[in-house]
Protein backbone atom coordinates (compact mmCIF):
# COMPACT_ATOMS: atom_id res chain seq x y z
CA UNK A 1 0.00 0.00 0.00
CA UNK A 2 1.32 3.42 -0.99
CA UNK A 3 2.05 6.10 1.67
CA UNK A 4 1.49 9.63 0.41
CA UNK A 5 2.65 12.67 2.35
CA UNK A 6 0.31 15.62 1.88
CA UNK A 7 1.99 18.91 2.76
CA UNK A 8 -0.56 21.69 3.26
CA UNK A 9 1.21 24.94 2.38
CA UNK A 10 -1.76 27.07 1.38
CA UNK A 11 -1.54 29.89 3.90
CA UNK A 12 -0.94 33.46 2.75
CA UNK A 13 0.60 34.98 5.88
CA UNK A 14 -2.35 37.31 6.44
CA UNK A 15 -2.73 36.60 10.18
CA UNK A 16 0.98 37.18 10.64
CA UNK A 17 0.77 40.45 8.70
CA UNK A 18 3.50 39.39 6.28
CA UNK A 19 3.54 39.76 2.52
CA UNK A 20 5.25 36.35 2.33
CA UNK A 21 3.57 33.25 3.77
CA UNK A 22 5.29 31.56 6.72
CA UNK A 23 6.14 28.47 4.68
CA UNK A 24 8.46 30.55 2.47
CA UNK A 25 10.26 32.36 5.29
CA UNK A 26 13.80 31.29 6.14
CA UNK A 27 14.55 29.25 9.24
CA UNK A 28 18.17 28.22 9.69
CA UNK A 29 19.02 29.00 6.06
CA UNK A 30 16.13 27.02 4.56
CA UNK A 31 12.48 27.81 4.05
CA UNK A 32 10.03 26.46 6.60
CA UNK A 33 8.54 24.42 3.75
CA UNK A 34 11.99 22.92 3.04
CA UNK A 35 12.19 21.64 6.62
CA UNK A 36 8.78 19.95 6.41
CA UNK A 37 9.45 18.53 2.95
CA UNK A 38 12.82 17.17 4.03
CA UNK A 39 11.26 15.11 6.84
CA UNK A 40 8.92 13.41 4.35
CA UNK A 41 11.54 13.11 1.60
CA UNK A 42 13.99 11.38 3.96
CA UNK A 43 11.41 8.98 5.43
CA UNK A 44 11.82 5.56 3.84
CA UNK A 45 8.12 4.68 4.14
CA UNK A 46 6.88 7.73 2.22
CA UNK A 47 6.38 6.88 -1.44
CA UNK A 48 5.10 10.20 -2.80
CA UNK A 49 4.57 13.76 -1.66
CA UNK A 50 1.86 16.20 -2.76
CA UNK A 51 2.19 19.89 -1.93
CA UNK A 52 -0.99 21.94 -1.70
CA UNK A 53 -0.28 25.65 -1.95
CA UNK A 54 -2.14 28.88 -2.58
CA UNK A 55 -2.56 29.44 -6.35
CA UNK A 56 -0.62 32.72 -6.08
CA UNK A 57 2.41 30.86 -4.66
CA UNK A 58 2.63 27.94 -7.07
CA UNK A 59 5.61 29.60 -8.86
CA UNK A 60 7.55 29.90 -5.57
CA UNK A 61 6.79 26.26 -4.82
CA UNK A 62 7.94 25.17 -8.29
CA UNK A 63 11.12 27.22 -7.86
CA UNK A 64 11.84 25.46 -4.55
CA UNK A 65 11.50 22.08 -6.26
CA UNK A 66 13.83 22.99 -9.14
CA UNK A 67 16.77 22.45 -6.80
CA UNK A 68 16.09 18.72 -7.09
CA UNK A 69 16.12 17.92 -3.38
CA UNK A 70 12.62 16.46 -3.31
CA UNK A 71 12.16 13.81 -6.01
CA UNK A 72 9.26 12.26 -4.10
CA UNK A 73 7.13 15.35 -4.82
CA UNK A 74 4.85 14.23 -7.62
CA UNK A 75 2.18 16.93 -7.51
CA UNK A 76 1.74 20.60 -6.71
CA UNK A 77 -1.93 21.32 -6.16
CA UNK A 78 -3.84 24.58 -5.82
CA UNK A 79 -5.29 25.03 -2.37
CA UNK A 80 -8.54 26.70 -1.46
CA UNK A 81 -9.76 29.53 0.70
CA UNK A 82 -9.83 27.49 3.91
CA UNK A 83 -7.66 24.62 5.13
CA UNK A 84 -10.41 22.08 4.52
CA UNK A 85 -10.61 23.22 0.87
CA UNK A 86 -6.89 22.51 0.50
CA UNK A 87 -7.27 19.12 2.16
CA UNK A 88 -10.15 18.31 -0.19
CA UNK A 89 -7.99 19.29 -3.17
CA UNK A 90 -5.38 16.74 -2.06
CA UNK A 91 -7.97 14.04 -1.43
CA UNK A 92 -9.46 14.52 -4.88
CA UNK A 93 -6.00 14.22 -6.47
CA UNK A 94 -5.19 10.94 -4.73
CA UNK A 95 -5.26 7.68 -6.62
CA UNK A 96 -8.39 5.58 -6.33
CA UNK A 97 -6.46 2.57 -5.06
CA UNK A 98 -6.11 2.14 -1.32
CA UNK A 99 -3.34 4.25 0.19
CA UNK A 100 -2.40 5.93 3.44
CA UNK A 101 -2.43 9.73 3.50
CA UNK A 102 -0.21 11.47 6.02
CA UNK A 103 -1.37 15.09 6.08
CA UNK A 104 1.02 17.66 7.51
CA UNK A 105 0.88 21.43 7.98
CA UNK A 106 3.91 22.89 6.18
CA UNK A 107 4.48 25.52 8.86
CA UNK A 108 5.16 22.86 11.49
CA UNK A 109 8.82 22.29 10.52
CA UNK A 110 9.77 20.19 13.54
CA UNK A 111 7.99 17.05 12.35
CA UNK A 112 10.13 13.99 13.08
CA UNK A 113 10.58 10.62 11.42
CA UNK A 114 9.08 9.03 14.52
CA UNK A 115 5.90 11.11 14.22
CA UNK A 116 5.52 10.05 10.59
CA UNK A 117 6.23 6.41 11.41
CA UNK A 118 3.78 6.41 14.32
CA UNK A 119 1.03 7.80 12.07
CA UNK A 120 1.70 5.26 9.34
CA UNK A 121 1.61 2.43 11.88
CA UNK A 122 -1.58 3.75 13.51
CA UNK A 123 -3.26 3.77 10.11
CA UNK A 124 -2.89 -0.02 10.09
CA UNK A 125 -5.36 -0.14 12.97
CA UNK A 126 -7.67 2.81 12.40
CA UNK A 127 -9.02 4.96 9.56
CA UNK A 128 -7.63 8.24 10.91
CA UNK A 129 -5.17 9.46 13.50
CA UNK A 130 -3.21 12.53 14.51
CA UNK A 131 -0.06 13.49 16.34
CA UNK A 132 -0.64 15.32 19.58
CA UNK A 133 1.55 16.51 22.42
CA UNK A 134 0.49 17.49 25.94
CA UNK A 135 -0.18 21.20 26.14
CA UNK A 136 1.93 23.47 28.29
CA UNK A 137 -0.41 26.43 27.82
CA UNK A 138 -3.09 27.49 30.24
CA UNK A 139 -6.45 27.45 28.46
CA UNK A 140 -9.19 29.78 29.66
CA UNK A 141 -12.89 29.53 28.87
CA UNK A 142 -14.75 32.83 28.63
CA UNK A 143 -18.34 33.92 28.17
CA UNK A 144 -19.70 34.86 24.73
CA UNK A 145 -18.63 38.47 25.13
CA UNK A 146 -15.10 37.51 26.20
CA UNK A 147 -15.50 39.68 29.25
CA UNK A 148 -15.62 37.15 32.06
CA UNK A 149 -13.57 34.10 32.80
CA UNK A 150 -15.76 31.03 33.26
CA UNK A 151 -13.16 28.34 33.90
CA UNK A 152 -9.59 27.19 33.53
CA UNK A 153 -9.20 23.85 31.77
CA UNK A 154 -6.99 21.22 33.37
CA UNK A 155 -3.83 20.78 31.27
CA UNK A 156 -3.63 17.06 32.02
CA UNK A 157 -6.61 16.55 29.66
CA UNK A 158 -5.40 18.86 26.85
CA UNK A 159 -3.21 18.19 23.84
CA UNK A 160 -1.89 20.32 20.99
CA UNK A 161 -2.38 18.92 17.50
Amino acid sequence: MKNIGIILAGGTGSRMGSSMPKQFLLLGGKTVLDHSLNAFQQHSAIDEIYIVTHPDFIPQTQELLQKGYYPKVSRILAGGKERYHSTLSALQACPREECKLIIHDAVRPLVTARMITDCIQALNETAACTTAIPTTDTILVSDDNRRYLQSVLARKFLFNV
